[in-house]
Order: structure tokens, then C-alpha cells, then sequence
């Protein structure tokens, strides 16, 4: 195994991933939406830890390699996150629908353009508590319980993130 393939498997837990059965469901597809490319979503922290891992390469090797890993395992839980979207007769742009107000797009102002490594960590940590109760609040209110599957399912993956981070950031004050 690669250092690269030991890297991706820390970051992501060996576990399935339950698929969402179909069926037209807008609340969920809405919420979800939230969890897809809202200002706390896969897409913010696609974004945001590929902005840090650029930010660290060739300064602290280790926090570049965690950024850039999870990064990439965001990138499969929004993939998850539209395939889920779809299922449930929605339609996976970025944006998010909330409620009654108008649609509203992602944009790169909800990044944290940090570049030193202990902020970025605070940062990552705290990005990755918010996606925990974010997904936990959404589970609460999605009777779906394919949709319940597998958001309890990512957030497995989040803790993993939330550990890695923290670790880092222990590591890194000498803790």
C-alpha cells in the first residue's frame, strides 16, 4: 500500500456506505441541499482543506498530506450527497433552497483563507464539529430512514476527520 493509499484510509473509515432509496421527497431534498454546498457543507470543505493543503505543502508535510486526504473524502460524501439529492427528486446545483426565501448560491467567501498551520487546524476542527451537529440536527428531522443511514454514515467519517485534526493540532503544541 502507498503512502498516499495509507493516507486516504485513515481519513475514511472501511465501512459501506447505504444507499438512499428513491422516492420524491423536497424537505429532504432541501436539507441535504444544506449538507451539499450550504456555507457548512461538503463543498465548503472540499474547498477549504484544498485551499490549506496548498497553503502547507512544502512547509508542514503532515498537515498537507491530511488536508489534501480529507479533502478528498469530502469530495466522495458530495458525491453521496447529490446521488441522495437526485433520489429524492431533487437537483444537486449549489445552492441552498431555504424555505421560503430565495435560492442561494455557494460562493468562496464562506472559506477561511488562513495560512498559518494552527489556524487552519482551529479552523478544520471547528468546521468539522459544525458538519457533526449540522448532520445530527438533519437526521433528527429526516423520517427517511435510507437518508438517516447514510448521513449517520458520513458522520462516522466526520469524527474520523475531527480526530485527525485535533491530533495534528495537539501534535503540533507539543501536547
Amino acid at each position: 500500500m502507498t503512502d498516499h493509499h495509507r493516507e486516504q484510509a485513515r481519513c475514511n473509515l472501511n465501512l459501506p456506505y447505504p444507499p438512499v432509496q428513491p422516492g420524491r421527497d423536497p424537505q429532504t431534498a432541501s436539507l441535504l441541499l444544506e449538507d451539499y454546498s450550504g456555507a457548512a457543507s461538503e463543498l465548503t470543505a472540499v474547498t477549504q482543506y484544498f485551499y490549506a493543503s496548498a497553503q502547507m505543502q512544502g512547509r508542514c508535510q503532515a498537515i498537507y498530506e491530511t488536508m489534501k486526504q480529507v479533502a478528498i473524502a469530502e469530495m466522495l460524501h458530495l458525491d453521496l450527497l447529490a446521488q441522495a439529492i437526485i433520489a429524492k427528486g431533487g437537483d444537486p446545483r449549489y445552492v441552498t433552497m431555504g424555505g421560503r426565501k430565495p435560492e442561494r448560491c455557494w460562493n468562496s467567501g464562506v472559506i477561511a483563507y488562513s495560512k498559518d498551520p494552527a489556524c487552519i487546524l482551529l479552523e478544520s476542527i471547528d468546521a468539522e464539529q459544525g458538519a457533526i451537529n449540522q448532520y445530527r440536527r438533519h437526521i433528527r428531522c429526516i423520517e427517511d430512514v435510507s437518508v438517516q443511514a447514510l448521513l449517520e454514515r458520513i458522520v462516522l467519517d466526520e469524527e474520523r476527520h475531527l480526530q485527525l485534526f485535533q491530533q495534528l493540532y495537539r501534535q503540533m503544541m507539543g501536547q
